[in-house]
């Protein structure tokens, strides 16, 4: 199912900071590469919420509006609705939409801003896109339930690098501090070079972890080296697992890698 949030917009020259009124639109643009649903609450994310395309649409009369659009492999309930709108709020007004859009037309650089005090028009459709349950093997690792893990890596170890939350069970196991769900997920198939949202692997994500410390990152480090992780991966900033630990004052993981 689809579900999509529909916002009045209003544009601002990105130079004087006045409003303009922009003629009617010819086509739709995608406002951000980036989806939101990486950033969604636990509780939304587990429900299978995927998505989160921030695109300026045209109405049939031509009027602009913000889109963000959602999909959830069923009909969503009431409370879930109620609860994805104030997360699209929240990220309109102080996360990926804080300070607008950028948006070029007719040789101005515009901003796009959402008009977020009405609480957006709820469109809920089925179109067609199936949208696969969410992967209960990285929210078992995400939470450290290491009996609820090995359950679910029995029933699907096929989906044991499926995304969620924009990570792999391996970056969640790391990133929340869960260093006893490593070798059960290396030991059941897990690849230590998928990378996530950010395009960091489960190595770089050892030095970025705040739940482990150095001697935990290096052990968790040494296992996934031992699986087959590339300590050569460079990350979009051109950073490096290594110099990431090294910035972060993780010596023995730096001496590693």
């Amino acid at each position: 199912m689809r579900i999509a949030f529909v916002f009045q917009v209003r544009f601002v020259d990105s130079v004087s900071g006045s409003s303009v009124i922009v003629p009617s639109l010819v086509q739709d643009f995608r406002l951000s590469e980036e989806t939101l649903d990486a950033y969604l609450d636990a509780d939304i994310a587990d429900a299978g919420v995927v998505g989160g395309e921030v695109s300026l649409k045209q109405t049939a009369t031509g009027q602009p509006l913000i889109e963000v659009a959602y999909w959830h492999p069923g009909k969503p309930g009431d409370r879930l609705v109620h609860g994805l709108r104030a997360y699209t709020v929240s990220q309109l007004e102080d996360g990926i939409g804080e300070g607008g859009f950028e948006f070029a037309f007719a040789g101005q650089r515009l901003l796009v801003m959402a008009d977020t005090e009405d609480a957006g028009i709820v469109d809920v459709k089925h179109d067609g896109r199936v949208v696969p349950e969410p992967s209960r093997i990285a929210m078992a690792a995400r939470d450290g339930d290491l009996p609820r893990l090995m359950v679910e890596l029995e029933a699907a170890p096929r989906t044991i690098d499926r995304l969620h939350q924009g990570c792999t069970a391996l970056h969640l196991a790391i990133l929340y501090g869960h260093a006893e769900a490593i070798p059960l997920l290396v030991a059941a198939g897990a690849n230590p070079n998928v990378v996530d949202f950010l395009g960091n692997t489960p190595l770089e994500a050892c030095a970025f972890s705040n739940r482990l410390d150095d001697e935990k990152s290096r052990d968790i480090a040494q296992i996934l080296l031992a699986a087959g992780a590339n300590p050569f991966h460079r990350a979009p900033d051109g950073e490096s697992a290594r110099s990431y630990a090294e910035s972060r004052q993780k010596r023995l993981l730096a001496s590693i890698l």
